[in-house]
Protein backbone atom coordinates (compact mmCIF):
# COMPACT_ATOMS: atom_id res chain seq x y z
CA UNK A 1 0.00 0.00 0.00
CA UNK A 2 1.29 3.19 -0.81
CA UNK A 3 0.47 6.42 0.39
CA UNK A 4 1.93 9.90 0.29
CA UNK A 5 2.13 12.07 2.79
CA UNK A 6 2.76 16.39 2.90
CA UNK A 7 3.55 18.27 5.44
CA UNK A 8 4.68 21.85 6.20
CA UNK A 9 4.78 24.29 9.36
CA UNK A 10 6.57 26.28 11.80
CA UNK A 11 7.63 25.91 15.42
CA UNK A 12 6.33 28.65 17.76
CA UNK A 13 9.22 30.71 19.52
CA UNK A 14 9.54 28.88 22.86
CA UNK A 15 9.86 25.63 21.36
CA UNK A 16 13.58 24.35 20.00
CA UNK A 17 14.37 21.76 17.25
CA UNK A 18 15.60 19.59 19.87
CA UNK A 19 12.28 19.26 22.46
CA UNK A 20 10.70 18.26 19.20
CA UNK A 21 13.18 15.54 17.47
CA UNK A 22 13.58 14.44 22.03
CA UNK A 23 9.25 13.71 21.60
CA UNK A 24 9.26 12.17 17.89
CA UNK A 25 12.29 9.41 18.99
CA UNK A 26 9.92 9.06 22.45
CA UNK A 27 6.72 8.47 20.33
CA UNK A 28 8.65 6.30 17.67
CA UNK A 29 10.47 4.34 20.32
CA UNK A 30 7.15 3.62 21.70
CA UNK A 31 4.78 3.25 18.32
CA UNK A 32 6.89 2.22 15.59
CA UNK A 33 9.02 -0.60 13.98
CA UNK A 34 11.29 1.95 12.59
CA UNK A 35 15.37 3.39 12.32
CA UNK A 36 15.61 6.36 14.12
CA UNK A 37 19.02 9.00 13.16
CA UNK A 38 19.33 12.66 13.93
CA UNK A 39 21.33 15.32 13.41
CA UNK A 40 21.07 19.12 14.59
CA UNK A 41 19.17 20.08 12.23
CA UNK A 42 16.03 17.50 12.23
CA UNK A 43 15.43 13.72 12.91
CA UNK A 44 14.92 10.83 10.42
CA UNK A 45 12.39 7.15 10.60
CA UNK A 46 13.04 4.49 8.19
CA UNK A 47 10.63 2.23 8.14
CA UNK A 48 10.31 -1.48 6.43
CA UNK A 49 14.11 -2.09 5.86
CA UNK A 50 14.16 1.17 3.42
CA UNK A 51 11.13 0.38 1.31
CA UNK A 52 9.12 3.25 2.42
CA UNK A 53 10.91 6.91 1.90
CA UNK A 54 12.42 8.85 4.86
CA UNK A 55 9.67 9.95 6.97
CA UNK A 56 12.23 13.45 8.34
CA UNK A 57 11.66 16.33 10.07
CA UNK A 58 14.57 18.25 9.29
CA UNK A 59 14.36 21.99 10.29
CA UNK A 60 15.38 25.41 8.77
CA UNK A 61 14.80 28.31 10.97
CA UNK A 62 11.96 26.61 12.81
CA UNK A 63 10.38 25.56 9.30
CA UNK A 64 9.72 22.40 7.81
CA UNK A 65 8.33 21.94 4.25
CA UNK A 66 8.88 17.77 3.53
CA UNK A 67 6.82 14.87 2.19
CA UNK A 68 7.25 11.55 2.77
CA UNK A 69 6.07 8.21 0.49
CA UNK A 70 5.34 5.45 3.03
CA UNK A 71 5.13 1.56 0.75
CA UNK A 72 4.56 -0.31 4.62
CA UNK A 73 2.33 -3.46 4.41
CA UNK A 74 0.93 -2.54 8.18
CA UNK A 75 -1.50 -0.20 7.89
CA UNK A 76 -2.01 0.68 11.18
CA UNK A 77 1.58 1.68 10.96
CA UNK A 78 0.46 4.58 8.80
CA UNK A 79 -2.31 5.85 10.88
CA UNK A 80 0.23 6.12 13.72
CA UNK A 81 2.15 8.26 11.60
CA UNK A 82 -1.31 10.82 11.67
CA UNK A 83 -1.00 10.05 15.57
CA UNK A 84 2.52 11.27 15.49
CA UNK A 85 1.10 14.68 13.23
CA UNK A 86 -1.38 15.18 16.07
CA UNK A 87 0.46 15.03 18.79
CA UNK A 88 3.01 17.55 17.24
CA UNK A 89 0.27 19.84 16.41
CA UNK A 90 1.26 22.17 20.36
CA UNK A 91 4.72 22.11 19.08
CA UNK A 92 3.96 24.05 16.14
CA UNK A 93 2.93 27.72 15.44
CA UNK A 94 0.79 25.73 12.27
CA UNK A 95 1.09 22.54 10.81
CA UNK A 96 -0.66 21.48 7.37
CA UNK A 97 -0.47 18.41 6.26
CA UNK A 98 -2.40 16.50 3.32
CA UNK A 99 -2.06 12.86 1.63
CA UNK A 100 -2.50 11.84 -2.02
CA UNK A 101 -6.29 9.53 -0.91
CA UNK A 102 -7.62 12.70 1.49
CA UNK A 103 -6.89 9.81 4.62
CA UNK A 104 -5.73 12.51 6.91
CA UNK A 105 -8.96 14.92 6.52
CA UNK A 106 -11.04 11.18 6.95
CA UNK A 107 -8.93 10.16 9.85
CA UNK A 108 -9.38 13.68 11.77
CA UNK A 109 -12.77 14.17 10.95
CA UNK A 110 -13.75 10.31 12.49
CA UNK A 111 -11.65 11.20 15.66
CA UNK A 112 -12.99 14.62 16.90
CA UNK A 113 -16.04 14.82 18.88
CA UNK A 114 -19.75 15.18 17.08
CA UNK A 115 -21.23 18.31 17.28
CA UNK A 116 -24.65 17.06 16.68
CA UNK A 117 -26.84 15.80 19.68
CA UNK A 118 -29.04 13.37 19.34
CA UNK A 119 -32.86 14.23 20.50
CA UNK A 120 -36.00 12.45 21.10
CA UNK A 121 -39.20 13.56 18.63
CA UNK A 122 -40.67 15.98 20.60
CA UNK A 123 -43.05 18.36 18.28
CA UNK A 124 -46.42 17.29 16.83
CA UNK A 125 -45.59 17.97 13.50
CA UNK A 126 -42.22 15.13 14.08
CA UNK A 127 -45.27 12.99 15.63
CA UNK A 128 -47.30 12.71 12.42
CA UNK A 129 -44.23 12.41 10.05
CA UNK A 130 -43.34 9.62 12.43
CA UNK A 131 -46.87 7.94 11.74
CA UNK A 132 -46.51 8.55 8.20
CA UNK A 133 -43.33 6.56 8.30
CA UNK A 134 -45.22 3.86 9.80
CA UNK A 135 -47.93 3.63 7.70
CA UNK A 136 -45.66 3.86 4.45
CA UNK A 137 -44.65 0.49 5.57
CA UNK A 138 -48.60 -0.90 5.30
CA UNK A 139 -49.14 0.28 2.10
CA UNK A 140 -48.29 -0.16 -1.16
CA UNK A 141 -45.85 2.21 -3.29
CA UNK A 142 -48.03 4.73 -5.21
CA UNK A 143 -47.08 4.69 -8.92
CA UNK A 144 -45.38 8.22 -8.43
CA UNK A 145 -43.06 6.70 -6.26
CA UNK A 146 -42.56 3.26 -8.37
CA UNK A 147 -41.55 6.17 -11.36
CA UNK A 148 -39.11 7.74 -9.02
CA UNK A 149 -37.37 4.42 -7.62
CA UNK A 150 -37.03 3.24 -11.07
CA UNK A 151 -34.24 6.00 -11.80
CA UNK A 152 -32.29 4.47 -9.16
CA UNK A 153 -31.75 1.66 -11.10
CA UNK A 154 -31.07 -1.03 -8.32
CA UNK A 155 -33.86 -0.76 -5.18
CA UNK A 156 -32.64 0.58 -2.23
CA UNK A 157 -32.95 -1.36 0.60
CA UNK A 158 -34.03 1.37 2.95
CA UNK A 159 -36.85 3.92 1.89
CA UNK A 160 -38.54 5.02 4.88
CA UNK A 161 -37.50 8.64 4.74
CA UNK A 162 -37.12 8.09 0.79
CA UNK A 163 -40.95 8.11 0.34
CA UNK A 164 -41.71 10.69 2.60
CA UNK A 165 -39.61 12.95 0.07
CA UNK A 166 -41.63 11.54 -2.89
CA UNK A 167 -44.38 12.17 -1.47
CA UNK A 168 -44.13 15.64 0.04
CA UNK A 169 -42.61 16.20 -3.77
CA UNK A 170 -46.03 14.81 -5.58
CA UNK A 171 -47.52 17.79 -3.38
CA UNK A 172 -45.26 20.29 -3.82
CA UNK A 173 -45.84 20.15 -7.88
CA UNK A 174 -49.42 19.29 -7.08
CA UNK A 175 -48.86 16.55 -9.62
CA UNK A 176 -52.36 14.41 -9.96
CA UNK A 177 -51.77 12.01 -12.45
CA UNK A 178 -48.50 10.94 -13.63
CA UNK A 179 -48.85 12.13 -16.43
CA UNK A 180 -48.49 15.49 -15.17
CA UNK A 181 -44.26 14.02 -14.38
CA UNK A 182 -43.14 15.90 -17.14
CA UNK A 183 -38.60 15.69 -17.27
CA UNK A 184 -37.99 18.16 -20.01
CA UNK A 185 -39.94 21.08 -17.43
CA UNK A 186 -37.93 20.02 -14.41
CA UNK A 187 -35.08 20.25 -16.39
CA UNK A 188 -36.04 23.82 -17.45
CA UNK A 189 -36.98 25.12 -14.48
CA UNK A 190 -33.25 24.03 -12.82
CA UNK A 191 -31.56 25.67 -15.61
CA UNK A 192 -33.28 29.05 -15.13
CA UNK A 193 -32.26 28.81 -11.22
CA UNK A 194 -29.00 30.96 -10.31
CA UNK A 195 -27.37 28.66 -7.93
CA UNK A 196 -23.85 29.27 -5.55
CA UNK A 197 -20.68 27.76 -6.51
CA UNK A 198 -21.24 25.09 -4.29
CA UNK A 199 -25.00 23.96 -5.73
CA UNK A 200 -23.47 24.43 -9.52
CA UNK A 201 -21.63 20.86 -8.63
CA UNK A 202 -25.56 19.33 -8.30
CA UNK A 203 -27.14 20.77 -10.98
CA UNK A 204 -24.76 21.38 -13.75
CA UNK A 205 -25.06 20.29 -17.49
CA UNK A 206 -28.30 18.48 -16.55
CA UNK A 207 -30.19 16.83 -19.39
CA UNK A 208 -32.66 14.50 -20.92
CA UNK A 209 -30.08 11.28 -21.00
CA UNK A 210 -28.73 12.22 -18.10
CA UNK A 211 -31.95 13.21 -15.82
CA UNK A 212 -31.87 10.02 -13.92
CA UNK A 213 -28.99 10.41 -12.31
CA UNK A 214 -29.66 13.97 -11.14
CA UNK A 215 -33.26 13.23 -10.38
CA UNK A 216 -32.60 12.51 -6.56
CA UNK A 217 -30.87 15.82 -6.28
CA UNK A 218 -33.43 17.87 -7.83
CA UNK A 219 -36.35 16.64 -5.48
CA UNK A 220 -34.24 16.42 -2.66
CA UNK A 221 -33.42 20.46 -3.39
CA UNK A 222 -37.18 20.99 -3.97
CA UNK A 223 -38.58 19.31 -0.95
CA UNK A 224 -35.76 20.97 1.45
CA UNK A 225 -36.86 24.61 0.24
CA UNK A 226 -40.52 23.82 0.42
CA UNK A 227 -40.98 21.57 2.83
CA UNK A 228 -38.62 23.18 5.54
CA UNK A 229 -37.62 26.48 7.22
CA UNK A 230 -34.58 28.20 8.12
CA UNK A 231 -33.83 29.25 11.55
CA UNK A 232 -36.30 32.10 12.41
CA UNK A 233 -36.49 33.21 8.33
CA UNK A 234 -38.97 31.19 7.22
CA UNK A 235 -39.59 28.77 4.64
CA UNK A 236 -35.98 28.21 2.88
CA UNK A 237 -38.12 29.07 -0.67
CA UNK A 238 -38.96 32.47 0.93
CA UNK A 239 -36.08 33.67 1.86
CA UNK A 240 -34.08 35.91 -0.71
CA UNK A 241 -30.58 37.05 0.42
CA UNK A 242 -29.09 33.40 0.78
CA UNK A 243 -26.42 33.08 3.44
CA UNK A 244 -23.24 31.00 3.08
CA UNK A 245 -24.55 29.60 6.42
CA UNK A 246 -27.82 28.37 4.50
CA UNK A 247 -26.34 27.14 1.69
CA UNK A 248 -24.32 25.27 3.25
CA UNK A 249 -26.93 23.95 5.39
CA UNK A 250 -28.96 22.71 2.11
CA UNK A 251 -25.61 21.11 0.40
CA UNK A 252 -24.85 19.10 3.38
CA UNK A 253 -28.56 17.85 3.71
CA UNK A 254 -28.26 17.14 -0.01
CA UNK A 255 -25.28 15.51 0.18
CA UNK A 256 -25.15 13.80 3.55
CA UNK A 257 -29.34 12.55 3.68
CA UNK A 258 -29.21 10.17 0.89
CA UNK A 259 -26.29 8.15 1.44
CA UNK A 260 -27.41 8.03 5.06
CA UNK A 261 -31.28 7.12 5.22
CA UNK A 262 -31.54 6.43 1.27
CA UNK A 263 -28.21 4.21 0.50
CA UNK A 264 -27.77 7.37 -2.28
CA UNK A 265 -24.22 7.60 -3.54
CA UNK A 266 -21.56 9.10 -1.31
CA UNK A 267 -19.96 12.37 -1.12
CA UNK A 268 -18.76 14.26 1.38
CA UNK A 269 -19.37 18.27 0.69
CA UNK A 270 -18.37 20.33 3.33
CA UNK A 271 -17.98 20.19 6.97
CA UNK A 272 -21.72 19.88 8.06
CA UNK A 273 -22.13 16.88 5.73
CA UNK A 274 -19.02 15.55 8.22
CA UNK A 275 -20.80 15.74 11.29
CA UNK A 276 -23.96 14.28 10.18
CA UNK A 277 -21.85 11.43 8.91
CA UNK A 278 -19.86 11.21 12.26
CA UNK A 279 -23.11 11.17 13.97
CA UNK A 280 -24.12 7.56 11.96
CA UNK A 281 -20.90 6.21 11.97
CA UNK A 282 -20.83 6.48 15.88
CA UNK A 283 -24.11 4.41 16.28
CA UNK A 284 -23.58 2.26 13.24
CA UNK A 285 -20.13 1.67 12.40
CA UNK A 286 -18.55 1.54 8.95
CA UNK A 287 -15.32 0.58 7.46
CA UNK A 288 -15.03 4.18 6.57
CA UNK A 289 -16.95 6.81 8.54
CA UNK A 290 -18.83 8.48 5.45
CA UNK A 291 -20.16 4.77 4.60
CA UNK A 292 -22.36 4.49 8.16
CA UNK A 293 -25.83 4.08 6.67
CA UNK A 294 -28.88 4.28 9.34
CA UNK A 295 -31.48 1.42 8.43
CA UNK A 296 -33.98 1.33 11.73
CA UNK A 297 -37.03 1.70 13.50
CA UNK A 298 -38.83 4.54 11.53
CA UNK A 299 -38.53 6.28 15.26
CA UNK A 300 -35.21 5.89 15.66
CA UNK A 301 -34.29 6.92 12.12
CA UNK A 302 -36.44 10.19 12.74
CA UNK A 303 -34.48 10.78 15.93
CA UNK A 304 -31.07 10.73 13.51
CA UNK A 305 -32.96 12.78 11.18
CA UNK A 306 -34.22 16.16 13.26
CA UNK A 307 -31.01 15.94 15.62
CA UNK A 308 -29.27 16.58 12.09
CA UNK A 309 -31.41 19.25 10.75
CA UNK A 310 -31.61 21.03 14.05
CA UNK A 311 -27.83 21.01 13.21
CA UNK A 312 -28.36 22.40 9.96
CA UNK A 313 -30.94 24.93 11.29
CA UNK A 314 -33.34 23.29 9.10
CA UNK A 315 -36.77 22.62 10.65
CA UNK A 316 -39.36 20.16 8.73
CA UNK A 317 -42.85 21.69 8.36
CA UNK A 318 -44.34 19.28 6.01
CA UNK A 319 -46.35 20.35 3.10
CA UNK A 320 -49.68 21.48 4.35
CA UNK A 321 -48.62 25.42 3.97
CA UNK A 322 -49.66 25.70 0.86
CA UNK A 323 -46.57 27.04 -1.48
CA UNK A 324 -45.30 24.89 -3.72
CA UNK A 325 -44.28 24.78 -7.25
CA UNK A 326 -46.47 24.17 -10.21
CA UNK A 327 -44.57 24.16 -12.72
CA UNK A 328 -46.86 22.68 -15.28
CA UNK A 329 -49.24 25.66 -15.03
CA UNK A 330 -46.39 28.06 -16.04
Amino acid sequence: MAWTIFYYGKLKDKISVGEVCDFITDFAERNFDAQISRDDFGIFLDFDKGTSETLCFVFSDKKIDAFCKWNGEDEAEFYKIFDLFIELRPFFKYLHITDDFDEWTQYNMRNQPCKIILREINSDIEKQLLLRMERNMLIPLSMFEIKFLSYRGRFPSNIKLYRIVMQDFVKIMDYKLLADFNEQILIDYFKNLNFSKNLDDFFARIRLDIFRFRFLDMMMFIWLNYAFTYKNLGLVADIEKISRDLNSSVCAAMSGLPPIFMNGPISVEGAKHVEMAKLAAKYYPAKDFDEADINDEPETELKFFVSMMDFLGLKYIGTDHGKGLKLNNI
